[in-house]
């Protein structure tokens, strides 16, 4: 059973992404964002995760957005860390697709 379930968590990354992330159950998630985003990505998603406990506070969270957009998370709620790994279409990119791997500090609300 994840223990933060019931909890939000507060995510920063050096990139300017910058969220509010509620753990609604064992399996479902709410994220909000907090910056400035892409005109007609959305501000708000409802997911399904996806997590693995890798060690005390540090938890590998992963979820597929309504957009396509891929999320690898490696939460280390320890330090206050954040790893991310994003996917998402694009003709142009690699495999038909683009990505961003960025780094943070994560708090717990």
């Amino acid at each position: 059973m994840f223990k933060y379930v019931g909890s939000a968590v507060e995510v920063e990354y050096s990139t300017g992404y910058h969220f509010k992330i509620e753990y609604l159950s064992e399996n479902t998630m709410r994220w909000t964002s907090l910056s400035q985003r892409t005109d007609g990505l959305p501000m708000v998603g409802e997911e399904t995760y996806y997590l693995h406990a890798l060690a005390e506070e540090i938890y590998a969270i992963s979820w597929i957005e309504d957009s396509g957009v891929v999320v690898s998370q490696t939460l280390d709620l320890d330090k206050g860390e954040v790893y991310a790994f994003m996917t998402w279409d694009d003709p142009q990119g690699r495999g038909g697709k683009a990505m961003l791997a960025h780094s943070g500090t994560a708090k717990l609300l």
